[in-house]
């Protein structure tokens, strides 16, 4: 304890490189937390993934879609299961900031759960989800921020050209999910 006042002095009488010390030892800490976390997010998400599963989009952006002959071309290839389409819906509620924006895809939906079998849905949920047209899947923090229950109805608007309709799409809650969000979108955006 006799040398602390020393040590004090020292360190008042040197702050700048004092000051130096402490920023560059706390920058150290704060990059090895940050890039030992960073490590973690992607062992664990290699660790929780599907190796059988491979997903290919186009090159420019998930806003364009792959051709049709694509699917049956992809499907002949040695080792491939099942090939299901997905699209990039770019839905947005109206009239809702976009900081509400939420994740939508159009689904080929007998095949999407049968690939995706981590969407744990009750039977009649799934009967209904399949049967309507207008039909999504939401998941459990998505319906509880918007206030959606099983069997609300909503409108999402594209913002994708191709996407665009005179009027937004009317989707209806068909089931809730603890994953994503999955929607198809009626036969009259299709077109």
């Amino acid at each position: 304890m006799k040398f602390l006042p020393m040590i004090l002095k020292h360190l008042r009488h040197n702050w700048v490189r004092s000051s130096s010390t402490v920023l560059a030892l706390s920058i150290c800490i704060f990059l090895f937390c940050t890039l030992q976390t960073f490590v973690k997010a992607v062992n664990w998400n290699l660790k929780s993934a599907n190796a059988s599963r491979l997903i290919t989009r186009h090159r420019v952006s998930l806003a364009f879609n792959l051709p049709v002959s694509y699917k049956q071309r992809i499907a002949t290839i040695p080792g491939v299961r099942s090939v299901v389409a997905t699209n990039w819906f770019g839905g947005a509620i109206p009239g809702r900031p976009f900081k509400d924006f939420f994740q939508n895809m159009a689904v080929e939906p007998e095949s999407y759960l049968a690939m995706y079998p981590e969407y744990i849905l009750p039977e009649d949920q799934k009967r209904a989800f399949l049967q309507d047209l207008r039909g999504c899947i939401i998941g459990r923090k998505t319906a509880e921020k918007f206030g959606w229950k099983i069997g609300d109805s909503f409108q999402l608007e594209s913002f994708i050209p191709p996407y665009r309709i005179v009027s937004p799409v009317q989707i209806r809650t068909s089931c809730s999910s603890n994953g994503n969000i999955s929607t198809r979108p009626p036969v009259s955006a299709q077109e």
